[in-house]
């Protein structure tokens, strides 16, 4: 048990430090580990873990609907040198029309019951709005 949970800390301090690259791997780990343990304190957070878990999953599902549909029907599954000079130039745009999908798509996970598989279809849903706001005037 020890073992994984160090593990887990471990792996979840290289989220942390992906985040801030200054900490250095001990660091985060370290920082992941308190704040967990921290959070361990509040029994509220720990008993409602499934719910807190849903809500991240109604926002996670429809970023991640947008990021595939993105990468995999309007780059065609390409990520050039160009698109990768304009990342580093910060010369990129906001996607609007992947805001506005993400948020339609967190709606429409909220709005299905739970035997409706919301998550199954709140990815598709939100992959076809996404893609029809992009050919629309969202662009």
């Amino acid at each position: 048990m020890i073992m994984i949970n160090i593990s887990n800390a471990y792996t979840g301090g290289y989220s942390l430090l992906n985040i801030f690259p200054s900490l250095g791997r001990v660091k985060s780990a370290l920082l992941l580990g308190c704040a967990a343990i921290a959070l361990s304190t509040f029994p509220d957070v720990v008993d409602q873990a499934e719910t807190y878990i849903s809500f991240l999953g109604a926002l996670i599902i429809p970023l991640s609907a947008v990021i595939v549909a993105d990468f995999t029907i309007i780059k065609k599954g390409r990520f050039t040198t160009d698109m990768l000079h304009a990342m580093m130039k910060m010369s990129n745009k906001l996607n609007r029309a992947g805001f506005v999908a993400i948020f339609v798509g967190v709606l429409f996970y909220i709005a299905l019951p739970a035997s409706y598989s919301p998550g199954f279809l709140a990815f598709f849903f939100t992959g076809a709005i996404y893609l029809a706001f992009k050919r629309s005037s969202l662009n």
